[in-house]
Order: C-alpha cells, then sequence, then structure tokens
C-alpha cells in the first residue's frame, strides 16, 4: 500500500526518466506494476535512452536482402543501415520477438544439395550487442517458403521458441495442399531438433491464407497471425498448439487489414480501400475472452510522420508503414517490428563467426587502396 502511494506521489516527468534508463526487462515491470505506469511508458514523450525500437524493412536489391532500420522515436536520423556482418553467413531475416531483440534468420545460399534443396543454415542472433548462436535447420524437404515467428519465453537465461508453417505435402511428390500447413517448433531449452505439431493448421474459410512474409504479433506471450478478414490464427506458447479466434465484426466492402500491437495489446487496423480518409483501431481490450472494442478512428494525412533522410511515412504509434517511393526505389518485401537493449546474452560473438566478418572487413580495405592509388 505505501508503495503504491509513493507510486501515486512521483511526478510522471520522474517516473518516465527513470524508466527511460532503465532495461526492458524493468520497463515490462513497470507496465505490470499500474495502469498509470502502462500508459505512461506508452507516450510519445517516453524515450527510453538503453531501449531502442523500431521496424526492419527488408528489400531484395540485386539478389540480395538489405535491411534498413526505422527508429519510432521523434527526432531521430531516420533511416539507417543495420549489420548484420557478425554473422557466419549473409541471411535472410525471417522473423523478430519484440522482447530481448532477438532475430531469426537464415542463410541467403543453399549450403548443401547434398541433403535436399534448399537446405541454408539458421541463426538466432541479439542485433544490438551482436551475439548469435546456429539452430538446427528445419526439414523443410522443399523450396516452399514459411511463414515464421519468434518469442521469447523466459529472460534468465534467454529462452525463445520459434514456429514455422509451410504448406503441407500431399505425397512425396512435389505435391502440396495450401489450405493445410504444417507446423514446427523450435525450443531453445530443447536445442537439439524441430518438433513436429501433432495437428496440422487448416485454413477451411473462404478468403483465407496465409503469406510467407506476413508477421505475427506477439501479446500476452503468444503469436498471432491475421489469416483472413474474419480469424486471427493463435500459436500457444506454453501448450505449442494452434487455435483460431474471431476478428471484430466489420463493414461490408473493399478492407485492408493490418494485425498489431498497440500498447501491449492485441490491435487490429482497418482501412477501407474505396474512401482510404480514415482508418479505424479495434482493440482485444478482454484477451482471455477475445473481445474486442472500438477505439478510434483516425484521419491518415494527419497521423503520418516524414523523415529527413526518407520518403518514408510512417504511422507513428502503430507499426504501419506507407510508402511514397518512387518506381526505381526497392520496396520492402518484409516489415519486422524490433524492441531491444543492450544486455548480453552470453552467445557467440563476431570473432566466433568463422571469417565472414574479417572477410568483410578486408573487402572494404582494399576498396579503400585502391582508390587512393586512383
Amino acid at each position: 500500500m505505501q508503495t503504491q502511494q509513493r507510486e501515486r506521489d512521483l511526478p510522471d516527468d520522474v517516473v518516465l526518466e527513470i524508466a527511460s534508463r532503465s532495461s526492458l526487462s524493468t520497463i515490462a515491470s513497470f507496465r505490470a506494476t499500474a495502469k498509470r505506469l502502462n500508459l505512461l511508458t506508452y507516450a510519445p514523450t517516453f524515450d527510453p535512452v538503453h531501449s531502442p525500437s523500431g521496424l526492419l524493412l527488408q528489400s531484395m536489391i540485386k539478389n540480395n536482402y538489405v535491411i534498413k532500420w526505422v527508429s519510432t522515436r521523434e527526432g531521430c536520423s531516420g533511416l539507417g543501415w543495420v549489420e548484420f556482418d557478425f554473422l557466419p553467413l549473409k541471411v535472410k531475416l525471417n522473423a523478430c520477438s519484440d522482447a530481448q531483440g532477438l532475430a531469426y534468420c537464415e542463410s541467403q545460399a543453399e549450403q548443401s544439395r547434398a541433403n535436399g534443396p534448399g537446405v541454408k543454415n539458421h541463426y538466432v542472433c541479439k542485433v544490438t550487442t551482436r551475439e548469435w548462436q546456429q539452430i538446427p535447420n528445419p526439414k523443410t524437404m522443399s523450396q516452399v517458403r514459411a511463414c515464421s515467428g519468434i518469442v521469447v519465453v523466459g529472460s534468465d537465461p534467454v529462452r525463445y521458441k520459434i514456429v514455422r508453417l509451410s504448406y503441407a505435402r500431399l505425397s512425396t511428390q512435389a505435391r502440396f495442399n495450401y489450405n493445410m500447413h504444417a507446423c514446427q517448433v523450435f525450443d531453445s531449452a530443447r536445442p537439439g531438433r524441430w518438433r513436429r505439431a501433432e495437428k496440422a493448421v487448416e485454413l477451411e474459410r473462404e478468403g483465407e491464407y496465409i503469406r510467407p512474409d506476413s508477421e505475427m504479433v506477439t501479446v500476452n506471450g503468444n503469436l498471432h497471425l491475421l489469416v483472413g478478414p474474419k480469424r486471427v490464427l493463435v500459436f500457444d506458447s506454453v501448450t505449442e498448439r494452434c487455435d483460431f479466434f474471431a476478428t471484430p465484426e466489420l463493414e461490408q466492402g473493399s478492407l485492408d487489414l493490418k494485425l498489431l500491437k498497440f500498447q501491449g495489446k492485441l490491435g487490429l487496423m482497418v482501412e477501407n480501400n474505396i474512401s482510404q480518409e480514415t482508418l479505424t483501431l479495434w482493440i482485444m481490450e478482454d484477451y482471455e475472452n477475445k473481445q474486442w472494442a472500438r477505439s478510434y478512428n483516425m484521419d491518415r494525412s494527419a497521423k503520418l510522420g516524414r523523415f529527413r533522410d526518407s520518403d518514408t511515412g510512417l504511422c507513428m504509434g502503430f507499426d504501419a508503414m506507407f510508402y511514397e517511393r518512387e518506381a526505381s526505389t526497392a520496396l520492402p518485401v518484409s516489415i519486422s517490428a524490433l524492441q531491444s537493449d543492450f544486455e548480453k546474452v552470453g552467445w557467440k560473438t563476431a570473432a566466433d563467426a568463422g571469417g565472414y566478418a574479417q572477410r568483410q572487413d578486408a573487402k572494404e580495405r582494399a576498396r579503400r587502396l585502391n582508390a587512393n592509388r586512383m
């Protein structure tokens, strides 16, 4: 009772200053302590010094994946390169966690055709501390792309789970059931292999599909994926089972839907493709009973923020991107939200990467030497 009284007596600016200098785990404790603290740490003025947050935009340029960083903080420099050169190989980003800033990647080049087509090395890394670990390769048996998500289920030590959804085979031949998805799970606490869930994910309704570049949203420790206008797929990180629940009742018409996380809650942003004037935000206020509530309508043009070194607009606070780029500019093939800190997790570093970072340095030195000679 006395602790709650002292918390109420502290001015908001003092509370924000304390939280801004804390790690992600401490900020999470702030949010769980009281509703007031939760709202304060989601305010636009909250700027955690040791916890960078933003979006990773992955594009394909000259058959190589290139990743750029977009900070969600006002007054920042906007876009910048995110270096994954501390890994043994060039990678493609598959998914990011919303805690600890973990990234799940796979090598861009195939490593061994003797093990079948499409065999690539898989890694989990923490970008801010440049630490990484290699994990076993999932059994793909084909070149069909998968939709992936990663969720942190423990912090001391770091424990995470990865889920991959890919088309289920109908036979030993290259035939697939595009309404049925096999579910594979990797648990870092059981690092020996991937496990295949007993029950596949079946899409039964018209208009439902799973895109390989879809981002899974983490809320309440579970992964969520919008599969159609009327259903959301949820992966329970404890039971490792997949289930469905309904989206809110929406108006008829051509709608563009985006699943997101808003102030720690599951959200659904709805845009009418005919009018395109407003965006409607729905919030799941009661997660246990899966009850949605309409939050408010937002004027699209009024909410776009512009960065001085890019013509990419960011809808602040909603993790939703709107592009105003020239046709010659490569658009991102995937967008992943990332929030991290600088707490080390005790994994391998660039010195253990087997030479990729050193080769990059050697190329850069050779380039500078040639430039000086000219």
